[in-house]
Formats: structure tokens, sequence, C-alpha cells
């Protein structure tokens, strides 16, 4: 497979598509995926898909979710820094993307509007990273990816501690046959509230319902320097994947 085969991207004179949609680029050449596709989009707007149910479920002490639901009936091309609520704040390494759109996901299906807003990457080695104004102990997100064997980022979610360091992390293996809006909420918890930051690294990444809470109990507390770490490691991140390249 040609490395363009692995790019996502727009494309308005494909019929049945609307401009905007993300899928392979070599599903739209080929008709039969295509045919498949369609049928899935039209299967998903006439079927409601119900919001996977939040594992902790209502009533956690201090719970905190952003869901997206502000950026609904939006499409917006950044990397950030942007404000996403509660003091959290979010940023892309490369081709972000936050709001209301069709993302496809190869054989993981696709997310669409039914979401009503969530947070993607369309590029194969990209992370996006939450911070947060006060750390917390426990953190989840929603989230599912593109396979793509042995092509960009292996799927991790990361903790990240005061200054920066990945204190947490756990490899993403999901698998949501033709899905729609499918995927699955991974978490951590620690005793007290030393996350001060949470990354997603994955190929063509996508995340939603990021819930989180806080015991009032913080292991560290942070000065000024220690919290422009978190920047600067993300930003790290970036340089160490250029010069891999």
């Amino acid at each position: 497979m040609g490395s363009s085969d692995l790019q996502w991207r727009r494309d308005p004179g494909a019929k049945g598509i609307e401009e905007g949609q993300f899928m392979p680029f070599q599903m739209l050449r080929n008709r039969k995926y295509l045919v498949v596709f369609s049928l899935m989009l039209a299967i998903g707007s006439v079927v409601p898909s119900a919001r996977a149910q939040n594992p902790w479920g209502s009533a956690r002490t201090r719970q905190q979710v952003i869901d997206f639901s502000q950026f609904k009936g939006q499409r917006l091309e950044t990397n950030g820094p942007l404000d996403v609520g509660f003091g959290v704040v979010w940023t892309a390494l490369q081709d972000g993307w936050v709001g209301d759109m069709s993302f496809g996901l190869r054989t993981n299906g696709f997310w669409n509007g039914g979401r009503e807003g969530f947070a993607g990457l369309n590029a194969a080695n990209s992370a996006m990273l939450f911070t947060f104004d006060d750390p917390v102990n426990r953190i989840m997100a929603f989230v599912n990816y593109a396979p793509l064997t042995g092509q960009g980022s292996i799927p991790t979610i990361e903790a990240l501690d005061v200054r920066g360091r990945v204190i947490d992390s756990v490899t993403v293996d999901i698998r949501t046959p033709n899905g729609v809006n499918d995927g699955e909420f991974l978490s951590f918890e620690h005793e007290t509230d030393d996350i001060f930051a949470f990354r997603y690294r994955a190929r063509y990444g996508v995340l939603d319902d990021l819930t989180w809470s806080r015991t009032g109990h913080r292991g560290i507390i942070p000065g000024p320097s220690s919290l422009s770490a978190l920047g600067v490691v993300f930003l790290g991140f970036g340089c160490r994947r250029r010069r891999a390249s």
C-alpha cells in the first residue's frame, strides 16, 4: 500500500459523500467500499446511535464532563490552544479538529454528528493534550481510532504529572467493526490529585466525553516553572517525532 493510500482527504466530488467528510482516500477510489460506506451513513442517519454509558455513573463526587456539545454545528481546524470548558485547555500536535463532523475510522467504522461534538486528529502521527487548571485523581475518555497496522503512532493514553512526565500509560487496542459512533472508555485512577494533563496519541484518533474528578488532596503543589513544563514536554514530543522521521 502506497503512502498516498494512508492520507485522508476531503473529496467534494465523490458521489454520496458530503464535502468535509473524512474517509481513507483508497476507499474513495474503490466503488465497493464507497457503496458500503454510503449504506453505513444511511443506517447511521436513520437509526440514532445511543451514546455509550459512563461506567462511573452520574453520582461521582466532583465529577466533571466535557462532551464538546458547545461545538455542535461547528468544524474547527485548529491545534489550539482551545478552552474546552471547566478550566481545561486542549492542544494538538498537528492536524487537530474539534466540532461536529463526519470522521472515518477505516475498519472501526466512523463517527458523525450523532456524537454532537468531539475532538479528532486527522493525521497518522499526532497527539492531543488536555491540561487542567487544577490536578485530578481520576480521568476517563471515550476514544477510538483508525487501525493502520505498521503506520503512525501506537494508540496510547497517558497521564502527566506537574513536570510533564508520564506517570501512567495504557496502550489502546480497540476493535469496533463498522461501528457508528462506537469506541471504548479508558481511564486512570490515582489516590491523590497528581494528574495535571492527559494525552492521547493515536492514528486518526477521536475522543469524546472527557470525564474527571478530584479528591481535594494534592500529591504535589506546583510552582510556576512546573506548570510551564507541560507545554514544553508536548512540544518536545513533536521535535522528537520530526527528528525520527
